[in-house]
């Protein structure tokens, strides 16, 4: 008898339906109008959300909220990486503004 295996991950494809997006959107500006407090160990999670569905506005405000725009994914990929990849110009602006503004300090 053999012990554990170590972790294979693999990949899969997964299809997510436009609906889902739509309400994670929404969720996100929902998050701003409601002023609630994010605990810190969401905010990250929050701000590659904010990314890849182009949220800019969400992506400001979690910035002001401490979010690491240098910080990388769990694939390794920086947030500026990822806005390129999805291609959403407001969103590669602001984290070019912002990564220009912490070059500075």
């Amino acid at each position: 008898m053999s012990g554990p295996q170590p972790y294979q991950p693999y990949e899969a494809e997964i299809t997510i339906s436009p609906t889902y997006f739509q309400h994670i959107h929404a969720s996100l500006g929902k998050i701003i109008d409601a002023k609630i407090e994010i605990p810190k160990k969401y905010i990250q999670l929050l701000f590659f959300s904010a990314i890849g569905l182009g949220n800019a506005k969400v992506l400001e405000f979690l910035i002001d909220k401490g979010a690491d725009i240098m910080a990388k994914n769990e694939y390794g990929i920086s947030a500026l990486e990822l806005a390129e990849t999805v291609k959403f110009g407001d969103v590669i602006e602001t984290l070019q503004e912002t990564n220009d503004c912490v070059g500075e300090n």
